[in-house]
């Protein structure tokens, strides 16, 4: 339900973009890296120059996700639930 809410919110502001698969429906990691690779082979064969910028999400802040989100006029009562999920609430599992 919550998830529902928060991607009509993304889809709204533009977010995110084509280029980005996370918590599309079927856009996987692996998909993802298919396009890639298309991408630099492609660039390879025709002998043109590839860029690309890796980021490191692990260490994207917490602050800077809620920053954001209230940047982009997220309704208050999801960004509430987004700063509980990152700040207060654990989970723990067992085997």
């Amino acid at each position: 339900m919550y998830l529902t809410r928060i991607l009509r919110e993304i889809s709204g502001c533009g977010i995110p973009g084509n280029e980005q698969f996370d918590f599309r429906p079927k856009h996987s990691t692996v998909l993802q890296l298919a396009y890639l690779v298309e991408r630099v082979s492609g660039n390879f064969v025709e002998r043109r120059p590839t860029d690309a910028i890796f980021l490191d999400v692990a260490k994207a802040t917490n602050d800077g996700v809620l920053y954001n989100l209230t940047v982009l006029n997220f309704p208050s009562y999801l960004v509430k639930l987004i700063s509980l999920y990152l700040y207060v609430w654990t989970f723990k599992t067992s085997v």
